[in-house]
C-alpha cells in the first residue's frame, strides 16, 4: 500500500521532482523496513522515521533555515537511517537463524550497514536521478549513532552552494535520540521472544515514557509508571536512565546547534511523573536488572547515574552544569584579592574610612520592589521569542552578560535599548520604595560605612537616594556621569 509522507513546513520541499522522488524512498524504505527482520528491536520502522522527523522539525523551529538540497538529504536521510536494521548481508559469516551475538553485531554497526545499502541500493530506493546526492544521504544516516561528529566536515561543496553536513548530522542524531517513548515498543510482544534481560529491560524503559515535547529549548519527559510502583526507587531509576541519555547527547551536540542559531538549554530535561492503574508492571527478573544496573553505570555508557568507570561518584549532568555556571562567576577571583579584602577589613574596624572609597555593583539594588538581576533585565527587554532564547542560551551557558547585552544592543539598536533600559530603571520606580523597606537593605549601609564617596556603573538611582538621605553634598561616580553631587 503506497503512503505518503506530511512534511512539516520547515522542511516542505519546493521542487516537484524532489516532493516525488521522496515520495518513492519512503515507500520502498517500508516495504523494507515493514519486513521487521529483528521484530524483538524497538520500532526501526517508518513509523519510527515519521516521528524523527517530528523532532527534527521542531529542533529546527524557526530560528534556522535549510536549504531546498540540504533539505532532501536530509528528509531522505530520516527516512533511511535504520535500514541497515533490516539485512544480515554487511555481517561476515552469518546465517539465518542468527544467534543473540549476532543480532547484538547488526545492531551495534546498523548505521555503517546504512550507509553501505543506501549507496549499494540507491537505483532500487529511486535515487537513481539523484546520484550527486547519494553519498551525502548515506553519509547523513550512517551520523545519526556512534560516529565521532567533531571528525566529520561542518561544509561540502555542492553544486552552485554548500551542504552542511555536521548540521545535518546532528539534527538526525538528536531527533533519533529523542523518539524513546512508548511508541517504539508494544511491550506484549515481549511474550513472544527470547531475548536478555537487558533489552527487556530497555523495552520497558521506553514503555514508560508518555510523552516527549520541545518547548522554548526545553526537553520535557513525562512517564507514566505503574500505579504499583508509587514511591520506588525504580522509577527514579529509569527517569534517570533515560533522561541522563538524552541530556549527554544535548551537551555532545550543543556547539553544532549554538554556531547554526539553534538554541536549546545544554543539558536541562524537565522530567514529570505520573501513575495509573492498568500499567503493566515489569517481570521480576527485569525490575531486579534495573535496580541492580541502571543504578549504577549507564548501559549507554556515558557517566550518568551514580557512579562513573572507576567506581568513584559521579554528579548529574544537572550538577555539572551548575558546577559549569559557577566557574563563569568566579572567573575573576584573584588570590591576591585576599590580601585586599584583609586590608579593607582593617581599614573599616580602625574606622579609616576616608582611605576606602567603595565600587557598588547592581546587587545592591536586588530585592523585593527593588530592581530584577541584569540577566533578568536583559530577557525582559527582549521581545522577539527566538532572541530571548539566544540570550538565555548565552547566560546559562556561560554567564557572559556582556555578550548577552552586545547581541541585545546588535538586534534592537541602541536608542530602542536605551528608551527601554530608562523606563526599567526610571526614578519614579525608586520614589516608589517606601523609607522603611529601603532602611533595612544592605545598600543603606554603605554610605554609614564608608562615607559620602562612592564608584557604581549602576543604571539606577537608588544609590542616589541613599546618599542624599544619610550624607551632605553625597559624592557618585558613575561612568556615564562623572560627578554627580546634591547640588
Amino acid at each position: 500500500m503506497s503512503i505518503t509522507w506530511t512534511i512539516p513546513s520547515n522542511l516542505h520541499l519546493a521542487n516537484e521532482e524532489d516532493k516525488n522522488t521522496l515520495n518513492y524512498v519512503v515507500n520502498r524504505a517500508n516495504s523494507v523496513l515493514s519486513g521487521a527482520l529483528f521484530p524483538h528491536y524497538t520500532d526501526h520502522s517508518i513509523k519510527h522515521s515519521n516521528r524523527v522527523l517530528f523532532f527534527a522539525s521542531k529542533l529546527l523551529g524557526t530560528t534556522a533555515s535549510l536549504t531546498e538540497d540540504e533539505k532532501f538529504i536530509l528528509l531522505c536521510a530520516i527516512v533511511l537511517h535504520d535500514i541497515g536494521m533490516q539485512t544480515n548481508g554487511y555481517l561476515p559469516g552469518s546465517s539465518f537463524p542468527l544467534n543473540n551475538e549476532q543480532l547484538e553485531a547488526i545492531r551495534a554497526e546498523h548505521h555503517e550497514f546504512s550507509y553501505k545499502y543506501i549507496t549499494d541500493n540507491y537505483i532500487t530506493l529511486g535515487l537513481q536521478n539523484k546520484q550527486n546526492f547519494v553519498h551525502y544521504i548515506a553519509l547523513v544516516a550512517k551520523n545519526h549513532r556512534a560516529t565521532d561528529l567533531q571528525g566529520v566536515s561542518e561544509k561540502e561543496p555542492f553544486g552552485m552552494g554548500i551542504i552542511r553536513i555536521k548540521l545535518l548530522s546532528a539534527i538526525i542524531r538528536l531527533a533519533d535520540c529523542l523518539d524513546c517513548d512508548s511508541s517504539r515498543v508494544n511491550i506484549h510482544l515481549l511474550n513472544n521472544f527470547e531475548i536478555e534481560q537487558k533489552s527487556k529491560a530497555y523495552w520497558f524503559c521506553h514503555n514508560y515514557v508518555q510523552s516527549i515535547c520541545i518547548n522554548e529549548g526545553k526537553v520535557k519527559l513525562v512517564f507514566a509508571f505503574p500505579e504499583e510502583y508509587n514511591h520506588k526507587n525504580i522509577c527514579s531509576s529509569i527517569k534517570n536512565f533515560i533522561s541522563e541519555e538524552i541530556k549527554c547527547q544535548m551537551s555532545e551536540l550543543f556547539d553544532i546547534f549554538y554556531t547554526h542559531n539553534i538554541f536549546f538549554h545544554r543539558s536541562l530535561v524537565e522530567v514529570e511523573e505520573r501513575y495509573h492503574k492498568g500499567i503493566q508492571v515489569m517481570p521480576y527478573d527485569v525490575y531486579t536488572y534495573i535496580d541492580n544496573n541502571f543504578n549504577k553505570k549507564g548501559e549507554n555508557g556515558a557517566l550518568n547515574l551514580n557512579e562513573n568507570a572507576s567506581g568513584g561518584y559521579s554528579k548529574t549532568m544537572s550538577d555539572f552544569y551548575s558546577a559549569h555556571r559557577w566557574k563563569y562567576l568566579t572567573k575573576d577571583f584573584f588570590p591576591g584579592n585576599l590580601d585586599a579584602y584583609r586590608r579593607i577589613y582593617n581599614a573599616l574596624y580602625s574606622d579609616e574610612t576616608s582611605s576606602l572609597i567603595p565600587y557598588v555593583g547592581s546587587g545592591f539594588s536586588v530585592f523585593h520592589n527593588g530592581f530584577d538581576v541584569w540577566s533578568d533585565v536583559l530577557l525582559k527587554l527582549c521581545d522577539n521569542p527566538n532572541s530571548k532564547m539566544k540570550i538565555r542560551v548565552i547566560i546559562e551557558e556561560s554567564y557572559d552578560l556582556f555578550a548577552a547585552y552586545e547581541y541585545l544592543e546588535t538586534s534592537m539598536g541602541k536608542t530602542a535599548i536605551t528608551d527601554d533600559l530608562r523606563k526599567i530603571y526610571s526614578l519614579e520606580k525608586v520614589k516608589n520604595i517606601p523609607d522603611e523597606q529601603l532602611k533595612k537593605q544592605v545598600v543603606w549601609m554603605i554610605p554609614k560605612l564608608f562615607g559620602k564617596v562612592c564608584l557604581t556603573s549602576n543604571l539606577d538611582t537608588l544609590l542616589d537616594q541613599v546618599y542624599r538621605q544619610i550624607c551632605c553634598a553625597p559624592e557618585i561616580l558613575t561612568p556615564l556621569s562623572p560627578s554627580m553631587s546634591s547640588g
